[in-house]
This record gives C-alpha cells, structure tokens and sequence, in this order.
C-alpha cells in the first residue's frame, strides 16, 4: 500500500510539469510591452526647452535628426565604449532599424553619424528631451520615445536589442 502511493506521487509529480508545460504552449501568450513616455505627463523635461509641450509627445517632423521608422539615435560625446555598444546594436538589426550617432565633433570610429554644431546639438536634445550626454533614445514608427539607455552600459543595450525585436514584432 506504501508503495503504491509513492508510485502515485511520482507519478503527479511527472506529470505535473508535462500539463504545465502543454497548457502554457497552447493557451498561453507572452506579450511584452515598452512603455510610451509622455502620453501622459513630460515629468518637468519641458523646462529643458523653455517651450510647452503639447501631450501625447511625439519627436517633431521639423528635426534636425531624420528619423525613419524604428530609430536608435545615440547622444554622445566620441568614446569607444559607446561606439562598440552602438554597432553592436546596428549589426543586430541589418537595415531594419535606423540607428545613428549624433554628436557635435568628429567622431572618426562610426559611420552612420549626424554631425551637428552645438546649436542644433542642443536643439536636437531638447526635442528628444534628453539630460545628459551619453544617452541612447528609442523611437517608434509613430515618431514616440519608447526608451532612454545609458550608451556606454552593456546591460542597458541588451535590453535596447530586446526591446528593439519587440518593437519589430509589432510593428
């Protein structure tokens, strides 16, 4: 009798993760989603333009940054640790993704660089409301940000990459 019942619970206990695991393969979803930033509220960046910011916020057409489609645009000054994690980002996307430098010097490591002067520099991270250097933006099909990664950490592009093929999926 005392075997039979240890029979009887290793056999729950197989069988557990087996219908676990089927329910899930068939019934289940996975769904991710990135967040819209500003649909709701600038969270006090507006003063960084000096300007009002009309709700949901979407980057203007009038930038002086092209943007077309899904869109990696890195701020930075010229460091190698931030060039390395950006083509590492552009060589897992192979033109399916715009991903550009923008910087306000010559940058001799990159290709795919916008070279602005500082004027237009500091406009282009007003309209992406940006606060410091060394920022990575994630934008969408619809010209809204979707992300802010620190360019020089490896962790923060992993998960730009991710959220990057998520953002494909849907799109």
């Amino acid at each position: 009798m005392v075997k039979s019942k240890k029979y009887f619970f290793l056999f729950l206990a197989l069988l557990l993760p087996v219908v676990l695991f089927v329910f899930l393969k068939y019934f289940g979803e996975n769904e991710f989603s990135i967040p819209i930033y500003y649909e709701h509220s600038t969270l006090g960046r507006e003063s960084l333009c000096h300007e009002s910011i009309s709700l949901p916020y979407a980057v203007p057409s009038e930038s002086p940054v092209p943007i077309r489609g899904v869109s990696v645009l890195s701020f930075h000054d010229p460091n190698e640790q931030t060039l390395v994690q950006l083509n590492r980002v552009k060589n897992s996307f192979e033109g399916q993704v715009q991903v550009k430098s923008i910087i306000w010097g010559k940058d001799p490591f990159m290709d795919d660089q916008i070279i602005l002067d500082s004027l237009t520099y500091a406009i282009a991270k007003c309209q992406f409301l940006i606060t410091h250097d060394s920022t990575t933006v994630l934008i969408d099909n619809e010209r809204r940000i979707r992300g802010y990664y620190d360019g020089q950490s490896m962790k923060d592009m992993d998960r730009l990459i991710m959220e990057v093929k998520i953002l494909l999926e849907k799109y």
